[in-house]
């Protein structure tokens, strides 16, 4: 049987309809039947509606009766809320949550998240207490970090009706003090998991009523908080046994003494972050390498005390280790981060900025045997060369972050690697690298199309013709660096405005062949720039700035110093366009005079 030719074929005939045959109907394309949203079962309506969040899900109730009948059929049994999209919408929040909670009765919720967005929540503490905590005493986890808003009343409320919370995230709140904490510790004896970093009332009396009250404690954060010493931290240690992961980085009150009696009490610990607690030494740190098997992460950034005779201890005892920062503790070399790759195959990140004796030996054997390697900083480390660098980029292939600024002896012949090998980096720092061209760089534009972060500043060998193949396969790219990169022309930058919308860092200084008609492309197209530097390019007038101020309100750094075809109006305009901007650079801009400076009270002006 021979088959009709297809009437949407190059090849096929157009049909011919004669008098006297019958009329032939062709068939109607049919529709898709319509979905019944209450033939869904409650629990995949749930479900739907946690991920939407909050916002989202209130929108439904005024997209049509049936969506909003269906939504409040499933709100009763929601157990998650979220409020976590809005910017600058937090009075909104507030009243939807507090329609939610009234006229649902969502007694059910387990878990809530105000957070990012909701960032300056004003009248957080009043609802929270007197309307969410008194319904939902079923809840066990609050995350409310960044929330301005939350005192103490609602924390006191909370525990006052949350007896079964497990976790509670306050980090950054600056309202949570000690007149509230240990209301939550002795009202939620079941909590787990506290996080209270960067809240600068809470000190040792909270901390130590959380570990007179809540003996199950796993997770404590209190990065930040100054008024933490080793009093409390010694008695978590010794009444919180089940302790996994404790934070006291920035403490300066934490020492040796209490560290010590984490690890000898707590021999399940996980996760260590002690950065800038520069009274911890080798001394307690050995302790947690003998007693801490399973230790995972170890933060000891700024620990100038920390050497390699306590991560010699840790690269030997603690096979499990992932995470190792080590950057500023200067007298770590060599000899303990080649021993930390010999025997930690699981690490994946590893930050040893500003350790002047660690050299090419170490890092070849973190390729030799770290395959899972995904962040390497060797910034400052002038004795790292490609020798090594071409080894990690070679056994590493989950590779994502490389920052060897200032290390002189890495060229296009590691970078090359790294770019052929290294299909998931996002991040690299060549800054400064002198022997990096245009021959690496672009093929790691070519390859490496996931790039977020491309620094390049003083690499005087690369020109338009890499930083175009950037443009065209890194269209995520977030951060681009090319100060004093003279090659680098609009031909290039052009091709970044249009090809990489997401742009929020821009610094082109120096770059004297850079004018208005590509800084007005990347204005045009890159809306949420944050941060652009251009000075030096006299190219750049009060054109562009303009274009600027109109199209990228979100900006907050600028720096136009000496580029001369500047002037006051464009300035204030700039200014008067851009809210969050509070550094302002332009100095030898002759256009821009004192009483206009004096106009810009508002910000930083240099």
């Amino acid at each position: 049987m021979s088959k009709r030719p297809r009437t949407d074929s190059p090849l096929a005939e157009p049909s011919r309809l004669t008098v006297g045959e019958p009329h032939i109907s062709l068939p109607q394309p049919q529709t898709a039947p319509r979905l019944n949203l209450h033939h869904l079962p409650i629990g995949v309506g749930v479900i739907i509606l946690e991920e939407l969040g909050l916002p989202k899900l209130l929108i439904l109730c005024c997209v049509s009766r049936a969506l909003c009948e269906w939504t409040r059929e499933c709100l009763p049994q929601l157990m998650t809320l979220r409020c976590v999209e809005t910017r600058g919408g937090d009075t909104i929040a507030e009243a939807r949550l507090r329609e939610c909670l009234e006229r649902h009765r969502m007694t059910r919720v387990r878990r809530i998240e105000l957070h990012v967005g909701t960032a300056d929540l004003p009248a957080a503490a009043p609802f929270l207490g007197t309307l969410v905590f008194p319904l939902c005493t079923r809840l066990q986890h609050l995350d409310v970090h960044g929330c301005q808003g939350i005192r103490e009343a609602s924390i006191n409320a909370l525990a006052e009706n949350c007896p079964l919370l497990q976790h509670l995230d306050v980090h950054g709140c600056v309202g949570v003090k000690d007149a509230s904490l240990p209301a939550v510790a002795k009202g939620c004896p079941r909590l787990q998991e506290l996080f209270a970093d960067y809240c600068p009332g809470v000190t040792d009396v909270s901390i130590r009523a959380v570990a007179e009250g809540c003996p199950d404690l796993r997770r404590l954060g209190v990065g930040g908080c100054e008024g933490v010493t080793d009093a409390s931290v010694r008695a978590v240690a010794e009444r919180c046994p089940e302790l996994r992961q404790l934070g006291v980085g920035g403490c300066e009150g934490v020492t040796d003494v209490s560290i010590r009696a984490v690890a000898e009490h707590c021999s399940h610990l996980q996760y260590l972050d002690i950065a800038c607690c520069r009274r911890v030494t080798d001394m307690s740190v050995q302790v947690v390498a003998e007693c801490c098997p399973d230790l995972r992460e170890l933060d000891a950034f700024g620990c100038g005390e920390v050497t390699d005779a306590s991560i010699q201890y840790l690269g030997e005892l603690c096979p499990e280790l992932q995470y190792l920062d080590v950057h500023g503790c200067r007298r770590v070399t060599c000899k303990s981060i080649r021993i930390v790759g010999e025997h930690c195959r699981k690490l994946r990140y590893l930050d040893v900025h500003d350790c002047v004796g660690v050299t090419d030996d170490a890092v070849q054997e973190l390729g030799k045997h770290c395959a899972k390697l995904q962040h390497l900083c060797v910034r400052e480390s002038k004795f790292v060369t490609d020798a090594s660098i071409r080894i990690v980029a070679e056994k590493c292939p989950e590779l994502r972050h490389l920052d060897v600024l200032n290390c002189e002896g890495v060229t296009d012949v590691s970078i090359r690697a790294v770019g052929s090998h290294s299909a998931w980096l996002q991040y690299l720092d060549v800054g400064s690298c002198g022997g990096v061209t245009d021959a690496s760089v672009r093929i790691i534009g070519e390859c490496c199309r996931q790039m977020l972060h491309l620094d390049v500043h003083g690499c005087r060998g690369v020109t338009d013709s890499s930083i175009q193949a950037v443009a065209l396969y890194c269209p995520r790219l977030i951060y681009l660096c090319v100060q004093d990169c003279e090659a680098i022309t609009d031909a290039s930058l052009r091709l970044v405005g249009e090809g990489c919308p997401r742009l929020e860092y821009l610094d082109v200084k120096g770059c004297i062949a850079v004018t208005d008609n590509s800084v007005m492309i990347v204005g045009t197209h890159c809306c949420q720039l944050e941060y652009l530097d251009v000075a030096g390019c006299g190219g750049v007038t009060d054109e562009s700035l303009r274009l600027i101020g109109r199209r990228c309100p979100l900006l907050k750094e600028l720096n136009v110093s000496s580029c001369r075809n500047m002037t006051d109006a464009s300035i204030q305009f700039v200014v008067d366009n851009c809210p969050l901007l509070d550094i302002l650079l332009c100095h030898d801009t002759q256009g821009v005079t004192t009483p206009g400076f004096q106009r810009l009270n508002r910000i930083y002006v240099r």
